[in-house]
């Protein structure tokens, strides 16, 4: 019987590879800066020793314009010294915010202040709040968030946020930081705005705290507050947003 004959396969071929006819549209350089900017201060509210008997101011409401150009402070009420009976606001390094008898101050933005003037433009990209309650605010009323445009005014009770948009944070006794935040959503809100052309409070956005407090004699309500900014800086011209 005669031996078979061995016939090797032809290998098969591989499918030739095609790159994409599609061109990429490579991304216009950009000469912007993004900046990771904070501030920090304290809210206070000390109640009297009969707090139960004399009506004290038993809440914490404030405001925070989101502007690290112009962003500034605003209470529900007039602000009391230092460790005085009622709503007082202080710095990181412990010295007054608010003085005595005034609502609103600005908060500082040092890194902010560095670069503002290297650049012509800058856009808002986010703004964060970290809230953090003392066990003494208690633990029964709930912190409580919202933003609002053109209105700096505080909520003057918990009525008001309840019938907007708003975010509640229920506290326990390991869990009492609230966070919050807000981000541009209109065309114009994130647009690039000059250094040099202020912004209106019709223009601007605000967040609003809010927290009611049980009255307590001598108690001591305090929120620690960090308020984290993220902006773009850029040093061209021609697309900023107009203003009036």
């Amino acid at each position: 019987m005669a031996a078979k004959k061995y016939t090797k396969k032809p290998m098969a071929k591989k499918p030739i590879m095609k790159r994409s006819t599609t061109k990429r549209i490579p991304r216009a350089p950009s000469d912007g800066q993004n900046l990771l900017i904070t501030s920090y201060f304290e809210v206070s509210n000390k109640q009297a020793a009969n707090a139960g008997d004399n009506n004290s101011d038993t809440k914490l409401s404030y405001s925070i314009r989101c502007d690290p150009r112009d962003c500034k402070l605003t209470l529900s009420g007039n602000a009391v010294a230092l460790h005085g009976e009622g709503v007082s606001v202080a710095k990181a390094d412990g010295t007054q915010l608010i003085n005595t008898g005034s609502s609103s101050n600005d908060l500082a933005f040092s890194r902010f202040a560095q670069f503002a003037p290297l650049y012509r433009q800058y856009k808002i990209n986010s703004v964060k709040l970290d809230v953090m309650v003392d066990r003494e605010c208690g633990l029964d009323n709930p912190l409580m968030f919202s933003t609002d445009k053109a209105d700096s005014t505080p909520a003057s009770n918990i009525g008001t946020l309840v019938g907007a948009a708003h975010k509640e944070f229920t506290m326990t006794e390991s869990r009492r930081l609230g966070k919050y935040g807000w981000k541009p959503s209109s065309s114009q809100d994130k647009d690039y705005r000059n250094m040099s052309q202020e912004l209106s409070d019709n223009d601007a956005h605000f967040v609003k705290v809010y927290q009611d407090i049980n009255a307590k004699n001598n108690g001591i309500c305090k929120h620690r507050v960090t308020v984290t900014i993220n902006a773009t800086l850029k040093d061209s011209t021609g697309t900023a947003v107009a203003l009036n």
